[in-house]
């Protein structure tokens, strides 16, 4: 490996190429986590676009407490998205950057207003 001085381009010492090597590693391992970060990120909003706060709350209480058909098939397909997510940061090691965009998992299979119907009964 060489480098420029003011003798013009010579061969870098072991110690410098170490260096190199390593800075070069680290920037690689940082682009990564980034990279993680944006994913988790994208896959939240993704969720978080199709139900908002109450969707995923009625979600998790329907299929929990209740084994609500519609409710469970929102906590499936947020599930799906959470395994297309875990896919993608698998790929980081050699793929990247990530694709960002989850619509591949499809929409919410049910709405805010279908799931809050589907477990009306829990505040009557």
């Amino acid at each position: 490996m060489k480098k420029t001085t003011s003798s013009g381009s010579v061969e870098m010492s072991a110690d410098e190429i170490a260096i190199v090597t390593a800075t070069q590693a680290d920037a690689v391992t940082q682009k990564k986590k980034i990279y993680k970060l944006q994913l988790t990120r994208a896959a939240n909003e993704y969720i978080y676009a199709e139900l908002g706060n109450f969707g995923i709350v009625f979600a998790s209480t329907g299929a929990s407490l209740l084994n609500r058909p519609k409710c469970m098939a929102v906590v499936k397909w947020v599930n799906a998205v959470w395994k297309e997510h875990n896919d993608r940061k698998q790929l980081l090691e050699t793929v990247f950057p990530p694709n960002l965009d989850f619509s591949n998992v499809g929409s919410a299979p049910f709405t805010i207003n279908e799931l809050r119907d589907e477990i009306k009964d829990i505040w009557a």
